[in-house]
């Protein structure tokens, strides 16, 4: 006759798996939730990255390469600024950061200074969660090993606060 030690053990291990199961969607996932910022020091030296909107607006430009429209936001996200020192070879993520669904202009700089070769994009149009599309975003900077930044708009799985649009 098996011991009631060994059935609970059973029970235990038996609901345990169902739960890793059930939970197995998030498993896995290390991607920013949409909406966050992520800074990236790929360079020997340490720098400071800033990076600031310069603009918010309800659609994209796409012929001069602005946002336009005006959107209720709250000023903390029209004013939006961060920095951060980072060492080589370190990265910081910040999470909702970009907490509205609007197209935001963004800039960055490093240690105070904006790069002036054109290979290079330090401004980019960003939004969270883009309408009418399937998936969300977060915006990394990324100070490359030669000493310039990029920025990009990464697709992530974790949506966090957004829910994205489905095209029809």
């Amino acid at each position: 006759m098996p011991s009631l030690n060994r059935r609970a053990f059973l029970a235990t291990l038996g609901a345990s798996t169902v739960g890793k199961l059930a939970g197995c969607s998030t498993i896995g996932t290390d991607d920013p939730p949409a909406g966050s910022l992520q800074f990236i020091n790929q360079d020997s030296l340490p720098h400071a990255m800033q990076l600031a909107v310069t603009d918010v607006g309800s659609e994209l430009n796409n012929e001069t390469g602005t946002v336009a429209g005006d959107v209720p936001v709250p000023a903390p996200q029209r004013n939006l600024t961060a920095t951060e020192q980072l060492s080589s070879e370190e990265s910081t993520t910040y999470t909702d950061v970009f907490t509205e669904p609007v197209w935001y202009a963004v800039e960055c700089t490093v240690d105070g200074q904006q790069t002036t070769q054109e290979e290079f994009q330090t401004e980019a149009m960003f939004h969270p969660a883009p309408p009418g599309r399937e998936y969300v975003n977060y915006l990394q900077a990324v100070l490359r090993d030669s000493g310039q930044i990029e920025l990009a708009v990464v697709t992530t799985d974790n949506s966090g606060r957004y829910t994205p649009s489905i095209s029809k």
